[in-house]
């Protein structure tokens, strides 16, 4: 009909107006009703058609009071009708908003009247805050079954509202109606006003004098032109008292909120007193409080009272604790402690009700009220009983350090007779060695030469006896000398530098060259790190190992033996395996006792004195050694060294 209209198709649009009375008429639609009329009137009324108008006018009025209002928007300009408040209802709302001191209460109150008298069926009030956007506190909702509310606290872009529409009222400070909110162009995209199809809206703001307290968003998602200038004009003259209860809540919540706190700090200082009370009361020390002005004592203690005398104690100066020689020094801490507000540590002896001295430990401390100071607190602890331990242990450390002494001279004495004891032992091994090779020597020679010249006058038992005169002659002569070598490693005080693993290595292969082609053996290596040791024993202990492992062949396997290493807590690890006859894990610790042999003397030469060697060698280099085998597989023999420094 507007479309029409305006096309000037007069026939047209009359036809159009009266089919959109009638089918708003049809679907029960009185609001509708009235608007169509209304607006078909002013129609007629432009047209010059005073008699029509009239009819439209009259019809539109009937079906406005129907719906429960005198107006349902402006006609023309001239024809506005000045519709006459409610005064009445309006004075009750306010009662009932003024009623409410609690702000929740407040709320929700406050949404049931501003529904109730602009026709709403949802709203949401947004409140402003100090210094932030405003925060949405409640939406409610009017309906057949009655009033609903939600309490929020719901920032504007969180909020069930729309949010563009808030903020410009909130800017400008001016209300915001939409009568059909599909024809703005704005507010019909609005994701919330879409969702529940919102048909009618008002953003009001709330303001007391020059302040904004808040927005008011009134919707109705079933009517368009729901909010008319009368019932706006409800919320607008409710709008100071709004403002002013909602500053009272407000201030009513915050007072609420002290009184809570003050309640709460009340307790916690109650108890606070109580704490202290019973810690000063029953604290196992003398307490004492003195007052800052006059010096003399105001409180004390029960545990004062029990040792120097309550009555002997309150009223009198501090000074009265304690003995006459100490007064010195507790002058001299009372002037640290008002300097500072505290002191602590003097030593100083007090006296009892009897007349007895007793040793304490005083500290002292300021009570301060609003910065001034009120009160001094000593605290005397007893210090018998430590002094007493203190002095026990000052002469049970005097006894030891004499028996330390006493035993670190018999030590000294005990390593300067075991020095010379190994040193004449020393000295005997090479003794008895050098001599005892000669007699050996001729009597292996004598043997020889009786085995050559008489072997045709001696039997076959004569001869076997012989036979093992000499071979006895000889392990006599290398047993002596494996005693020599094994006196001698640890006597070696060259000390330990950097030595290459690997040219060690080598020199000992080089020593074994002839039993290693003998055996048709294989070495097969690693590069190997440097090390801190002696070089000499160093090559010794391959060589004794790589010759262990060429010794204790297997007949059926060719011998293989793998040298290699690894770095592990700061030292260096090596590795000497072979594919041996191997041995019983059992005897992997007596195989390093010296002369301690796993096989007969047939069957493999030596003396049992070659791993022993390998042990001390490496215990002098601070490192330790293993062995780990299975008979028919082989061994593995372990040991460490320290690792050299990196340049």
């Amino acid at each position: 009909a507007g479309h029409a209209r305006l096309e000037g198709s007069h026939l047209e649009a009359v036809e159009l107006y009266d089919a959109a009375i009638d089918a708003a008429a049809d679907g029960g639609f009185v609001a509708h009703v009235a608007l169509a009329q209304r607006l078909a009137a002013r129609f007629h009324a432009d047209r010059g058609w005073e008699r029509f108008a009239e009819v439209y006018e009259e019809a539109g009025a009937v079906a406005a009071r129907q719906w429960g209002r005198s107006s349902v928007g402006p006609v023309a300009p001239q024809q506005q009708a000045n519709d006459e408040l409610d005064l009445v209802s309006v004075l009750q709302a306010a009662q009932a908003i003024s009623s409410e001191v609690a702000l929740d209460s407040l709320l929700d109150r406050l949404m049931e009247v501003c529904l109730q008298a602009a026709g709403a069926n949802r709203g949401t009030l947004l409140l402003e805050t100090e210094g932030g956007p405003p925060r949405a506190r409640i939406v409610a909702r009017l309906d057949q079954a009655g009033f609903h509310s939600e309490l929020l606290d719901l920032p504007l872009s969180e909020a069930p509202a729309p949010a563009q529409a808030v903020e410009s009222v909130r800017q400008s400070w001016s209300a915001l109606v939409l009568d059909d909110v599909r024809l703005d162009p704005v507010q019909s995209e609005d994701q919330h006003l879409l969702e529940l199809e919102v048909r009618s809206l008002a953003v009001l703001p709330v303001q007391r004098q020059a302040s904004l307290v808040g927005v008011i968003v009134l919707e109705n998602t079933l009517l368009t032109h729901a909010f008319t200038a009368t019932r706006l004009g409800v919320i607008e003259l409710l709008s100071a008292q709004i403002a002013i209860s909602l500053d009272q809540a407000r201030l009513f919540e915050q007072l609420t909120d002290e009184i809570r706190e003050r309640t709460l700090a009340e307790k916690a200082r109650k108890r606070s007193e109580l704490l202290f009370h019973s810690l000063f009361e029953h604290a196992p020390d003398v307490v004492v409080l003195w007052d800052a002005k006059t010096g003399v004592i105001a409180r004390c203690n029960a545990t004062t009272g029990r040792l120097l005398g309550e009555a002997e104690v309150l009223g009198r100066p501090l000074a009265a604790l304690f003995h006459p020689g100490s007064h010195a020094r507790l002058e001299r801490l009372l002037r640290e402690f008002y300097r500072t507000d505290r002191a602590e540590g003097a030593r100083l002896i007090a006296l009892t009700q009897a007349g007895e001295r007793i040793p304490v430990l005083v500290n002292a401390s300021a009570v301060r009220e609003g910065g001034r100071l009120i009160y001094g607190q000593a605290v005397l602890r007893d210090i018998t009983q430590l002094e007493a331990a203190q002095s026990a242990l000052e002469q049970a450390n005097a006894q030891l350090e004499e028996r330390v002494a006493l035993r670190t001279e018999e030590l000294r004495d005990s390593n300067t007779a075991l020095e010379v004891s190994n040193n004449e032992l020393r000295q005997f091994a090479y003794l008895a060695s050098h001599d005892l090779k000669s007699p050996i020597r001729s009597v292996a020679s004598n043997l020889q030469l009786l085995q050559r010249r008489y072997a045709e006058s001696l039997d076959e038992r004569g001869l076997r006896y012989v036979d093992k005169s000499i071979q006895a002659a000889v392990r006599m002569q290398a047993l002596i000398d494996d005693i020599l070598v094994f006196s001698q490693v640890g006597q070696d005080k060259r000390p330990a530098v950097p030595v290459s693993a690997d040219h060690a290595l080598a020199m000992a292969l080089d020593n074994l060259g002839s039993d290693l082609l003998e055996a048709g053996a294989s070495v097969e290596l690693e590069e190997l790190p440097q090390v801190l040791a002696n070089e000499t024993r160093l090559v010794q202990l391959f060589q004794n190992l790589v010759g262990n492992a060429i010794k204790y062949r297997d007949p059926g396997r060719v011998p293989l033996v793998k040298v290699r290493s690894w770095k592990q807590d700061g030292l260096i690890s090596f590795a000497v395996q072979d594919n041996g006859i191997g041995f019983d894990p059992d005897n992997s610790r007596r195989i390093f006792t010296i002369f301690k042999r796993l096989h007969g003397k047939g069957s493999y030469s030596g003396n049992g004195i070659g791993l022993a060697i390998c042990k001390k060698i490496v215990d002098m280099h601070g490192g330790s050694i293993e062995a780990h085998s299975k008979p028919g597989v082989g061994s593995t023999f372990t040991f460490t060294l320290p690792e050299a420094p990196q340049r």
